[in-house]
């Protein structure tokens, strides 16, 4: 909120590039790799229109 008051930019900024950072380097973990080799349990289902 100091950052948003300072810099005249909205909280909801700093929050949503916190998020993207905290998101780009979750998804360069070891954990992610793992995750990415789990299979589905049930395949998604798909609305026909």
């Amino acid at each position: 909120m100091r950052l948003a008051r300072v810099l005249g930019m909205s909280a909801d900024f700093w929050l949503g590039l916190q998020r993207d950072w905290d998101l780009w380097n979750a998804m360069r973990s070891e954990a992610a790799a793992e995750i990415a080799r789990l299979e589905p349990l049930l395949e998604p289902l798909l609305e026909t229109v």
